[in-house]
């Protein structure tokens, strides 16, 4: 029809893009076709990753309200280990959050470190603290492409030639540190580290989702305590207020009814005391 076409051809992993564009003679007839192949793998692979990032950020964010505390940290822990394994493909991952009062990293998920470095203490500091401390105190990502010759490298796994870091954030607050480390020198490319970034903007995510979800069931907790508290604290105030009278009465008169009162005074402040000690 005298129009150009564009179609995309795929054979195992390899993507082509063809177009074909018509030549006109004199008379607007099609006299020859042009056809221009273009290899696009690296452009479909890169969407692909990109799509895929985007389908683990909804697979990090799925953690059911309904779920215990413990529960949905278990559920987000293993799912960050299949996604970095399977879509990321690294086995040696570190993730440490961060306390804002005291700026100690505390550990989270460790997979492929050595026991020292997964127990190691370590504080948002630029010195001292390897490069996850350095990544916490300054917000910046931080390829580490040749771990023997890093002034901030601290060993992480055995066989780790080189490593990624980079800050968790939650708008501008740094809330941890996200490292995966690589047997290869450079391992790293810039593409890896964009993977990584947006990976790890998702993670951010999903861990404010679950911090949410802790402070909503404290806050239902407190609320239950005080409303508890509330609904007991004046019907034992009245039987405070009258075996305290009729103790007064008792005392030097009769022992057996003065200690059976004596019961009931510490038995309705073990009450009081209890739904406070639980609130706490």
């Amino acid at each position: 029809q005298g129009t150009c076409v564009q179609t995309r051809l795929q054979r195992r992993e390899q993507y082509l893009e063809l177009r074909l564009a018509p030549i006109f003679d004199a008379a607007g007839k099609v006299q020859q076709i042009i056809a221009l192949c273009r290899d696009i793998s690296s452009e479909c692979q890169k969407q692909q990753k990109l799509d895929a990032l985007d389908q683990a950020g909804r697979q990090l964010a799925c953690l059911q309200s309904e779920l215990s505390d413990d529960d949905r940290v278990a559920v987000l822990k293993h799912n960050i280990r299949n996604l970095t394994h399977d879509l990321l493909h690294y086995d040696v991952i570190e993730i440490r959050l961060l306390d804002p009062a005291t700026k100690l990293l505390k550990p989270l998920l460790a997979e492929g470190m050595t026991s020292t470095a997964a127990a190691r203490t370590l504080y948002a500091k630029t010195e001292g603290n390897g490069v996850t401390g350095y990544v916490a105190a300054t917000g910046q990502t931080y390829v580490c492409s040749d771990t023997a010759n890093d002034p901030h490298y601290i060993e992480g796994s055995h066989d780790a030639r080189s490593s990624l870091t980079i800050a968790l954030r939650d708008g501008d607050q740094i809330i941890g540190t996200f490292n995966v480390e690589s047997p290869q020198l450079g391992g790293f490319s810039p593409q890896d580290v964009q993977f990584v970034e947006i990976f790890c903007r998702e993670l951010a995510s999903a861990l404010h989702t679950l911090d949410l979800l802790l402070v909503e069931r404290q806050s239902m907790a407190s609320q239950s305590i005080e409303a508890i508290n509330h609904a007991v604290s004046i019907p034992v105030d009245d039987i405070l207020t009258a075996a305290t009278s009729l103790l007064d009465r008792w005392i030097g008169h009769d022992d057996e009814m003065a200690e059976t009162l004596k019961k009931i005074l510490s038995n309705a402040r073990c009450i009081k005391e209890n739904i406070l000690r639980v609130g706490e």
